[in-house]
């Protein structure tokens, strides 16, 4: 498997081509987004942009492996292949630098007014580093209270996101968040045991970037349905759309 020769690169004579198709380029993207080879994320955005023949996109895509989420501190290890998976891709009007200013900002919940009843996220690597160039990646912990549809949870995620020359008119952001644990939730008949998601963005032209949004999830809204409802699936990826109608306004607002 791809995965187990990104982690011993010197047990591997190569590290497989980008793959073509958008399944597999957003599992790619999620193996690789720490220690991938940084031409082979170039490539695979390429293959990203001839791969999507029309904006906005939404589909469905694979479950993650066991394999896939091996090394994330999860406690306890869950079954990945309860989470379902689907993705959008949208175009927004933002340049990579002013995507990274709005997407690593500890004050998500003021930029995005209505979406969390309570926020706190603080970094767990260097941010100075990562701010001036010494590294190319920045990790953070967050605590989030939410209630959508009137299901009150707490959840902790973690996140990092690696910033990667190459890209088509600027640096590529790739991201990955996780759900630490299962959130706490309000009512026995709801829960929220799994989230991954995963954030690529490239500047296509000049001020104009591409979103692709993968996420797969476990959760259950009791009469309102869990993550492999269509309902539910449709709500998720519309509310992304919103989200990154929202990303330009912020990236209009820095110019």
């Amino acid at each position: 498997m791809r995965w187990l020769c990104v982690l011993s690169l010197t047990a591997c004579s190569a590290v497989d081509p980008a793959p073509e198709d958008l399944d597999g380029l957003l599992h790619f993207f999620w193996d690789q987004a720490v220690p991938g080879e940084a031409d082979a994320i170039a490539e695979a955005v390429n293959n990203t942009d001839a791969a999507l023949t029309e904006i906005p996109l939404r589909g469905a895509q694979t479950r993650l492996t066991a394999e896939q989420i091996a090394d994330l501190p999860i406690d306890p290890m869950p079954d990945p292949a309860l989470a379902n998976g689907f993705f959008i891709a949208t175009e927004l009007g933002c340049t990579s630098e002013e995507i990274d200013q709005v997407f690593t900002a500890l004050d998500q919940d003021e930029q995005y007014p209505g979406n969390y009843d309570s926020y706190e996220r603080s970094y767990t690597s260097d941010e100075a580093a990562y701010r001036n160039g010494e590294v190319d990646t920045l990790s953070w912990q967050v605590e989030i209270g939410a209630s959508p549809a009137g299901f009150d949870y707490i959840e902790h995620i973690e996140g990092q996101l690696r910033r990667v020359p190459g890209g088509p008119a600027g640096d590529i952001l790739v991201a990955r968040t996780w759900l630490t644990e299962p959130a706490t939730e309000d009512d026995n008949n709801r829960s929220f045991d799994q989230d991954y998601q995963l954030d690529v963005y490239y500047e296509r032209t000049e001020g104009q970037s591409v979103h692709l949004y993968g996420i797969w999830r476990q959760i259950d809204l009791g009469v309102l349905g869990d993550q492999d409802s269509n309902a539910v699936v449709a709500v998720t990826l519309s509310e992304s759309e919103k989200w990154d109608e929202h990303t330009a306004e912020l990236c209009e607002g820095l110019r």
